[in-house]
């Protein structure tokens, strides 16, 4: 039976950034799935020619270092000038100066 479109119990749905069951399922399955296989990765690693190493590495790395980007900070950017930015131009000055702080905080 269930639910007609847009007829729910819940209007608002879920919450933003809540997965939901089975994707909370399936990451704790993956995490323990990975916890009890880590100790092994040294032996797989081992076994893998250099360019499987490198391509390993890569791929690993980008689910434990930070994406880099390129930024645009210009030193010596005064109130007035920044003023006188587009407001697009502003919030993505902003942006990238935030972007630059949690670079250098990590």
């Amino acid at each position: 039976m269930g639910f007609k479109k847009g007829q729910s119990g819940n209007r608002e749905g879920r919450k933003r950034g809540i997965p939901n069951k089975v994707t909370g399922m399936l990451r704790e399955a993956l995490a323990d799935f990975l916890e009890d296989r880590v100790k092994e990765l040294p032996a797989i690693f081992k076994k893998l020619k250099p360019d499987q190493k490198i391509d390993a590495l890569v791929k690993i790395a980008s689910f434990v270092l930070p994406k880099m980007s390129s930024l645009n900070i210009e030193p010596g950017m005064t109130i007035e000038r920044f003023l006188e930015l587009p407001e697009e131009d502003r919030e993505e000055y902003l942006s990238n100066l935030r972007r630059h702080q949690e670079i250098e905080n990590n």
